[in-house]
């Protein structure tokens, strides 16, 4: 399937460099191409990638602050590359590894990153608590209940490194929670400040920061 795809919708957002451009038209229909052979994004959001897959993931950028260069981020969970891979596309001078338990899906996620000749992600096949290394960053989109993530990935985390968590719907209870038995703090970024989409009326960036 070919999806007639507008740049424009990220664009709008941020300044793309051409061969950003390029890159994340080229991850969009790689993304559909390899859902049709496995199930990495909900079928129903076919012909609305850009907006609900790119720019969500890219909305881990609009608010996280991320330094331009020099850190190191790991996407737990990554499924077919998101977030990792728009980050990766708009961030060349960090270094990320893209991590999921699910050996089918970091096989489709490793082969779109070498056909778009990406050379600042690796893809690992593993439960995360069985990784050693220490990252600058967490990130994740739609993972499980804060409290029980944390306790898995907490050792992935530098002292003072961050979480930027792609969650949505009400998460005042899961927060409350997490804040209560961890004694952390949540920033909640709302992405409806940061897109007029309707998509995102009820989508956040979670950030939290490990002392």
């Amino acid at each position: 399937m070919v999806i007639t795809m507008d740049i424009a919708l990220l664009k709008k957002y941020f300044e793309l460099e051409k061969k950003e451009e390029d890159l994340l038209l080229q991850y969009t229909q790689l993304l559909i191409e390899w859902n049709n052979k496995i199930n990495l994004i909900s079928r129903k959001d076919t012909e609305n990638v850009l907006e609900r897959h790119i720019l969500h993931a890219l909305g881990v950028l609009a608010c996280g602050n991320i330094e331009s260069e020099n850190q190191s981020i790991i996407d737990v969970g990554t499924g077919g590359g998101l977030p990792g891979i728009p980050l990766a596309i708009c961030l060349p001078k960090n270094n990320f590894t893209l991590a999921d338990s699910i050996a089918k899906k970091i096989l489709a996620c490793n082969q779109m990153v070498q056909d778009l000749d990406i050379q600042n992600a690796d893809c690992v096949n593993t439960r995360v608590e069985n990784l050693q290394t220490k990252y600058d960053i967490v990130t994740g989109r739609a993972v499980t209940r804060l409290l029980p993530f944390y306790s898995l990935t907490k050792n992935l985390l530098k002292k003072g490194g961050r979480y930027l968590l792609l969650k949505g719907g009400d998460l005042g209870e899961e927060i409350y929670e997490f804040e209560n038995q961890t004694k952390l703090k949540v920033k909640k970024h709302a992405l409806k400040e940061y897109f007029e989409e309707e998509f995102f009326e009820t989508k956040y960036v979670l950030e939290i920061i490990k002392k």
